[in-house]
């Protein structure tokens, strides 16, 4: 799959920014300028953005079955007797 963003050039050093500011970009690590630019930030953050909302999808769909087990768990011990 693949996944195309077109954003007018009018708007790309606005969106950037936005980005940027969003997720905080640091023009300088450690006192010398940031190698990464801030284009790549924010590509690096759709992207993060992407993965941590697949995960979070699965953490769910694994919690609902878990759920389900133990559901099923407790209704196969409904006949359990303790004498």
């Amino acid at each position: 799959m693949q996944i195309v963003i077109t954003i007018p050039d009018s708007k790309k050093d606005a969106v950037i920014d936005a980005f940027a500011s969003q997720y905080r970009y640091e023009d300088t690590v450690d006192g010398e300028p940031n190698p990464q630019t801030k284009g790549v930030f924010a590509l690096d953050r759709v992207k993060e953005f992407i993965k941590n909302t697949y995960v979070a999808a699965q953490v769910e769909v694994d919690q609902v079955a878990k759920r389900a087990t133990i559901e099923a768990a407790k209704t196969e011990m409904d006949a359990l007797t303790v004498e």
